[in-house]
């Protein structure tokens, strides 16, 4: 996983902000005056913004900081978008805590030798709730920021939107890494190739539909129209995502037990424990 988790993330704050006539979407009979106040932000040299998103910077993976990077913003709509970033720091820590709660069980087990399961389902499911509501908040956030951009804004961030919008599965570890950080020997290193490639011929197609979905996303942002991410881009749908991507994870480790020695499972699941991930 990446973390697997898209970190692999509103409604409270922002509130107050959505009848703020700066922030207020204008009728869409008149998308000229959403552009209006958004003629001020070229003058505020870069320099400005920068030390801003290092301090705001808790999840550098942040949805809004991704699809935000570089692109110049006015005062009105860098107040905005900083309550976006504290609904996202608000909205984490559940993913965080689930996250790590799976990690920890998965490389204990791994420690000890073998996968069960079943004790495992109620760390998946925490895990995939907490990505439901993580999505939710994404999507609430993209809701949001469409009404404070201007057109040209919109269409730099559109693309940005369209990468992110398709749920992908994570690539098996690397063989070379694996053989330098656990010290594998050559028959170690023949029997996880193996493994590697069994896991890639097993890994489950991502949804056909997924890339047209994006380019509807995409297309829709770009629009004047007040828009409803949530339509295209299901929170619902994270659940699935999460579970899929947090199997590879447990399957992985099944296959790699009988490979490596107690000190490699050791070294292994630690590493697990830390990062997020093998």
């Amino acid at each position: 996983m990446s973390r697997h988790i898209p970190r692999l993330a509103v409604p409270s704050v922002l509130a107050a902000l959505i009848g703020a006539p700066a922030f207020a979407a204008p009728p869409p009979s008149q998308p000229q005056p959403r552009e209006t106040p958004v003629q001020q932000p070229q003058q505020a040299p870069p320099q400005q913004q920068q030390p801003q998103q290092k301090q705001e910077g808790a999840h550098a993976t942040a949805l809004v900081d991704k699809v935000l990077r570089d692109v110049p913003l006015s005062p009105h709509q860098q107040t905005a978008v900083a309550r976006l970033k504290q609904d996202e720091r608000a909205a984490y820590p559940p993913v965080d805590k689930s996250e790590k709660a799976f990690f920890e069980a998965l490389g204990e087990q791994m420690k000890n030798g073998k996968i069960d399961r079943p004790q495992l389902d109620g760390k998946l499911s925490a895990l995939a709730d907490a990505m439901v509501k993580w999505r939710e908040t994404e999507n609430t956030a993209l809701d949001k920021l469409h009404r404070y951009l201007d057109r040209s804004q919109r269409a730099v961030v559109a693309p940005r939107i369209e990468a992110m919008s398709i749920d992908r599965l994570e690539k098996p570890p690397d063989l070379g890494h694996l053989t330098k950080e656990l010290g594998l020997s050559q028959g170690q290193r023949k029997d996880m190739a193996q493994v590697l490639r069994a896991m890639v011929v097993d890994q489950p197609a991502a949804p056909a539909r997924s890339a047209a979905r994006a380019k509807e996303v995409v297309d829709t942002f770009k629009a004047d129209d007040d828009i409803k991410v949530e339509t295209f881009r299901p929170a619902s749908e994270a659940r699935s995502a999460s579970l899929a991507s947090s199997e590879q994870q447990v399957d992985f480790a099944r296959r790699v037990i009988p490979v490596l020695t107690p000190d490699q499972r050791d070294k292994l699941a630690e590493q697990l424990k830390k990062n997020g991930a093998f």
